[in-house]
This record gives structure tokens, sequence and C-alpha cells, in this order.
């Protein structure tokens, strides 16, 4: 069973895309035992208590570290990196030039997943956030064009918009503004940066299954209107989520997981 070695899971706020990446971090986890399977967000606030409940290895980062390692590699020397990070002149810089602190960033990410050990799956930033932190690539190989440094954005443009090892997962709930707004995201992924994506449409009521005569007239309408968007924006009804009724997140996560893992061929290397 061959997965991808990068899923970025990303959509609008508040669609259910930190609870779904750590579903699909378990999931991967259990199904393929000979990888280390890592849930990585950029969101510096993640709710830890939730993670370690869920027994999931994270990836532990800040900007400062990832681009002191960066330059203790570059350089062969952790004390020389530090010192660097630590001066006035490199503080001022990253905060005049914050991309350039994303850009190794996801650099670290991408070094992390390119080892045939691992997969990495990542809670990325809402939709304008994760666009622009792609684009940073291209930005600093028009900055650095030549040098080690350009050559290390290369290999990261290449694993990046490589199908056969990043997979773009967009979570959506059903309503017009947020399915629109997901697949725009879709479709701007796959002219720019070729990026191919799964489409996920969270909370879908019409999967659950209501006694004929004791359905709510409200449920009702938002059943038909639920039909009626899968059918103006063919949505793919196979990867649409029920809409899940548990008291904790934990137990929500672990629901997830298991719709994920029946529905795992879609996550899966061609």
């Amino acid at each position: 069973m061959k997965f991808k070695d990068l899923y970025i899971v990303t959509g609008k706020g508040g669609v259910g895309k930190t609870l779904t990446s750590l579903a699909l971090t378990k999931s991967l986890t259990e199904l393929d035992q000979n990888k280390n399977v890592y849930f990585f967000s950029f969101e510096q606030n993640a709710d830890k208590d939730l993670i370690n409940k869920l027994n999931v290895n994270t990836v532990e980062l800040t900007h400062i570290s990832s681009v002191q390692e960066y330059i203790a590699r570059k350089l062969n020397s952790k004390t020389i990196a530090k010192w660097i990070v630590s001066t006035s002149f490199f503080n001022a810089l990253f905060d005049m030039v914050p991309s350039f602190g994303q850009l190794i960033f996801l650099g670290h990410i991408i070094d992390l997943a390119r080892d045939d050990r691992n997969i990495v799956v990542v809670d990325a930033p809402a939709s304008g956030h994760l666009l622009s932190t792609i684009h940073s690539p291209k930005v600093f190989k028009d900055i650095f064009k030549i040098g080690p440094i350009a050559n290390d954005i290369d290999k990261m443009h290449n694993f990046l918009t490589n199908d056969k090892h990043t997979q773009c997962v967009v979570v959506s709930i059903p309503t017009e503004l947020a399915i629109e707004e997901g697949q725009e995201l879709e479709r701007e992924l796959k002219e720019k940066y070729n990026l191919s994506t799964i489409e996920i449409l969270n909370c879908d009521l019409s999967l659950n299954d209501f006694p004929e005569d004791d359905t709510p007239d409200f449920i009702r309408a938002k059943i038909q209107d639920q039909e009626s968007l899968k059918e103006k924006f063919k949505v793919n009804p196979h990867l649409s989520f029920p809409q899940i009724v548990v008291p904790t997140q934990k137990e929500q996560v672990e629901e997830l997981t298991r719709i994920i893992t029946k529905k795992i061929d879609i996550f899966k290397s061609k």
C-alpha cells in the first residue's frame, strides 16, 4: 500500500481542516506501520492537549528554530548558526522579510517528507495564506537566481509540485460560499502550481440515517439544499463526511479516522 509523502490539508477557517488533518494522520499511522507519520500545523497554537490524547506524532518547529537549523546545515556549525539568529541584524531582516522564514519553514517540512521513512500531514493555513506560502519559492528563486539557496528552492519546488509526492486536501462545508471558495482554491493550486487535489465536503447531513417520519422539516430542507449544491458544483458524494454528533473533539477525530480509513483509496499514490 503506497501513500503520498506529503498531504497538505487546507480550506477556509471553520470547515474542520485541523480535525480532518489529525484524522488523516491517525488513519495513515494505523494503515502504514512501516512509516513514521507526522502531524504538523502552521498554527503555533494547535491544541496540544487534544494531540496528546490522540497519540499522534507531531513536528515541533518554530520559524526561528527552523531557520537556525537550516543555517547550521549550510555552515556545518550549530554554534555559529545560533549566534547568527540571535543578532539584531538578523532579527531585523527576519521582521522585514517574514516570507523568507516561511520558505525555510516549508523547506524543513519537505525535507522531513522527502525521507522515505516518513509521511507528513500538514494542517495548512487558510486558503489565501497557503497560496502565498506556496508561491514563496518562486519569489526567492527570482531573487537568488543561482547558488546553494537557489538549488534548495528548486528541490523544494520540484517535490511540492510532483503529484507522486504531494497531495492537497481541500476541506469545505456544504454551503455555496464555502464550496465556491474551495473549488476556486483547487483551480489555482492546479493551474499555478500543478498540485492535485482531493475535495472533502465536511458535515454532510444527507448521509445521516433519520427515520423517515421523524426527520425535522429544517433537516429535510437542509438535505435538499445540500443535494442541489452537490449537483450544481459537481461535488463528489463519495468523499463527503457525515455530520458527527459526539461530545468531544477526540471522539470526533476518532470517528473521522474510521471514515477516512474506509475511503483511504483516494489518498493512495497512483
